[in-house]
């Protein structure tokens, strides 16, 4: 354990970081990345909306995962119950971005439009399960057992993550779609390839001062797996996750004062981007004293900020207000 100048505990990872190749390959997927593009999918532009529900619905699964964990009064009842209503409106969510309707339909409504998937979803005890989605009756779970009940939550959860995963998916396509839209107006004028070389071998090619080094976090999300690409129960490629709280940050330890002057950071590419605007960079050589060498105020995939020649040993991301902040790569340049 290590401790920020603010007070705040960070703990230093032990998960495993990616090589700069692979970060590199991550990077929107100019060069194709680890995920395939689906070319027969029609072009359809990422709207604020859809990012919206999709975060509604993620946030409705966290707090439901932390409702599990925290147990509860009256027997153990009170957590799975409160975690069932969340997994129910992290379910219902997804369905509503999903089906991207003219007009948000309330929840009975969104159920039963998905009846014979999500029974299909729900395998052996879809009757009862379809009907806690459809009814949500609390006086009939507060006469379940703790195990019945356990039971439920478990089997929605199950089906909320999977939901999840396919909202990532499906935002990660059409953002992907975009992305190839631009590479084939450039391809139409013949210089697709030379573009998309030279951005691939800029990237491949400058050193990452970082690569190896320490890091630390403010805080850790419990809910991670990095060696197995999950956190909060969905898909993600990032490498660290704070928890939610004021002012998070990540910062590596060069081991010594080095000289770079721009940087390149991978923000989490399946959803929740907006998570990481503002984002500070600042350098120090004895962590106690921090200056500000860029900022970051829009939402990014990927931003390269460029600066005069700094020379420190300690680089630290940091969004200043209450957010979580998990990305996919962090890279240090001369």
């Amino acid at each position: 354990m290590s401790a920020d100048v603010g007070g705040s505990v960070a703990r230093e990872s032990s998960a495993p970081r990616p090589s700069s190749s692979r970060a590199w390959l991550r990077f929107r997927g100019f060069l194709g990345g680890r995920r395939s593009a689906r070319t027969d999918e029609p072009h359809v532009t990422v709207s604020s909306e859809q990012r919206a529900l999709h975060s509604r619905a993620r946030r409705a699964f966290e707090l439901a995962k932390q409702a599990l964990a925290g147990g509860g009064t009256a027997g153990g009842h009170d957590g799975p119950t409160l975690a069932v209503q969340l997994f129910r409106q992290s379910i219902y969510w997804s369905l509503v971005m999903r089906d991207r309707t003219a007009e948000t339909p309330d929840a009975a409504a969104a159920f039963a439009q998905n009846e014979d998937d999500l029974r299909a979803r729900l395998g052996e005890r879809s009757d009862e399960l379809f009907e806690t989605l459809r009814t949500l009756d609390f006086a009939t779970l507060a006469e379940h057992g703790p195990d019945r009940l356990s039971a439920t939550a478990a089997d929605l959860e199950r089906l909320a993550s999977e939901l999840l995963s396919e909202g990532q998916r499906s935002l990660w396509a059409q953002q992907r779609g975009q992305t190839w839209a631009v590479a084939g107006a450039f391809a139409a004028l013949g210089v697709a390839l030379v573009a998309l070389t030279a951005v691939a071998f800029g990237m491949l090619s400058q050193p990452n001062l970082a690569q190896g080094k320490p890091y630390t976090q403010s805080s850790v999300y419990p809910h991670c797996d990095f060696a197995a690409k999950r956190c909060g129960g969905v898909s993600t490629a990032v490498f660290f996750c704070t928890d939610e709280q004021d002012n998070p940050w990540f910062e590596y330890d060069l081991g010594a004062p080095l000289r770079f002057s721009s940087l390149t950071i991978a923000n989490r590419s399946d959803s929740v981007q907006e998570r990481a605007v503002p984002l500070i960079v600042e350098v120090s050589n004895d962590k106690k004293t921090y200056t500000e060498i860029a900022r970051r105020k829009e939402v990014f995939d990927v931003w390269r900020p460029s600066f005069p020649p700094r020379r420190a040993r300690y680089v630290r991301l940091r969004v200043p207000r209450k957010s979580f902040l998990h990305l996919d790569a962090v890279a240090v340049h001369p």
